[in-house]
């Protein structure tokens, strides 16, 4: 028997902007001050579970380069599954256990999402391999001892009368008002983590049962996978015939076969910055943080230094180019803020003005009418794809490192100091053939007519990254 994790990355944290956005969402952040993402804490959490086998990664495929990245930093070799569109965690699963079960006829699966914190990970460990002898014939599932009445989190209520633990669950239940939470647990329910152990076979009998249109579609989907780099992709046109669904609704509520089993570990979904708050116990997120009687917040700040006087209960989050203030009573109101600041076409609500690119990464430092200044860092050895802009002029000057530069046919290698002009319709591409990153700034023009969507006026004629969109 192997027992093979498999990391469910694929979410957007909405709940936890302006930190966590739709390009970079929580998964990929590091939002306890461990120098991890969440995704890497999960990965290394994975890695340390006994005669644990070859870990499979599920994500969106907006978000494979990302993935990548954070896997590469820990020296880890992993199986990257990539979805073609977010179909909820029905279908990763779903096509995670065909993968494992195309290998290893005996594999038993743990999934974990990517963006979870365990902070007593010796009582997670030991709770899935007291789990193991049940999880060959059921899917056990753990269970959170609760310290307060989350209104946050879904409960379990398990059947304690039919023995040893994992029990059999009784019911799975929303998340509850906080009355309701207070009379759960007292009568022992607990938290639902959202973890799932059991054998590929359990997995995909249940599913073929429960949701065959779901089974038969995800089958397909991996059937038709093909090989990009060190990527596999699922297929996109039986992909998007699968209806959106949670495991837990589709799957658990339904089976027999589910099985509860309680644990204290430290865990927290850090669904929210108050959620965060609590798992954390609070205190501020920078070195530039200055506060004078500042009590029961959370307070960060990636950019400007951020001072507080006399305020209680608040919650302040700074980044390079949004700032949320919000009192902790409110924060269930924050889905309702965006949903007005997104019809209002504010872009900061699902962009960071820091994109990463599997070459390195663009900073917006300048948006104008039909002009952008951005600051581009490309790594050692690696280079743009060659393409062209329909109406888009750029100009780079080179602050630092060394550029390799082609504009049509000609070639030229570039200091600081140094600069190119790039006019619309060129075929370019830029190189960092030096031993530093490279750091250029970009200056941006365009025509009129480019003005709709300047950011995607581009052609791609070639690119070691096989980027089409």
């Amino acid at each position: 028997m192997a027992l093979v994790p498999v990391i469910l990355a694929g979410g957007q944290g909405t709940r936890l902007w302006p930190e966590s956005r739709a390009d970079r969402p929580k998964q990929f952040l590091d939002l306890t001050g461990a120098g991890l993402s969440l995704f890497q804490q999960t990965l290394l959490r994975a890695c340390k579970l006994p005669d644990c086998g070859r870990l499979i990664v599920v994500t969106h495929n907006a978000y494979r380069f990302q993935a990548a990245e954070h896997i590469q930093a820990l020296g880890l070799d992993v199986d990257l599954l990539l979805e073609p569109e977010a179909r909820h965690t029905t279908a990763a699963i779903t096509s995670a256990a065909l993968h494992a079960l195309a290998s290893q006829q005996d594999a038993t699966l743990l999934y974990l999402p990517a963006d979870h914190i365990i902070q007593d990970e010796s009582s997670f460990i030991e709770a899935v391999t007291r789990s193991l002898a049940a999880a060959q014939s059921s899917i056990v599932t753990f269970g959170v001892v609760p310290d307060y009445p989350a209104t946050g989190y879904g409960y379990i209520r398990p059947d304690q009368s039919s023995g040893d633990a994992p029990y059999p669950v009784q019911t799975f239940i929303e998340k509850p008002d906080s009355d309701t939470a207070n009379v759960y647990i007292q009568q022992g329910y607990l938290w639902n983590a959202g973890i799932f152990l059991g054998a590929a076979e359990v997995f995909l009998q249940e599913v073929r049962h429960w949701v065959p249109e779901t089974y038969q579609n995800c089958s397909q989907a991996y059937k038709c996978a093909v090989r990009d780099l060190d990527f596999l992709r699922l297929d996109a046109e039986a992909y998007q015939n699968i209806a959106p669904q949670g495991f837990d609704h589709s799957v658990m509520e339904n089976t027999d076969k589910a099985r509860v089993l309680p644990v204290s570990m430290g865990w927290s979904d850090i669904g929210s910055w108050e959620g965060l708050l609590k798992a954390e116990g609070g205190g501020n997120a920078s070195e530039r943080i200055y506060s004078l009687n500042t009590s029961n917040s959370l307070i960060r700040s990636s950019g400007p230094a951020v001072a507080t006087v006399g305020i209680d209960n608040q919650i302040i989050v700074v980044t390079e180019d949004a700032v949320l203030v919000m009192g902790r009573q409110s924060a269930d109101q924050l889905p309702q803020l965006l949903q007005i600041m997104q019809a209002a076409g504010e872009r900061t609500i699902a962009a960071h003005s820091k994109r990463y690119a599997p070459w390195g990464s663009q900073t917006l430092l300048l948006q104008g009418d039909q002009c952008a200044v951005k600051q581009l860092q490309v790594k050692v050895g690696h280079r743009l794809s060659l393409q062209s802009h329909r109406y888009r002029n750029e100009n780079w000057v080179v602050v630092s490192g060394c550029a390799q530069v082609t504009v049509d046919a000609q070639e030229q290698m570039l200091h600081r100091g140094q600069s190119v002009y790039v006019p619309a319709g060129s075929r370019h591409r830029l190189a960092n053939p030096g031993a530093e990153p490279l750091i250029i700034i970009e200056v941006q023009t365009w025509s009129e007519q480019g003005s709709d969507d300047p950011e995607n006026d581009i052609v791609r004629y070639d690119d070691d990254y096989n980027r089409h969109e």
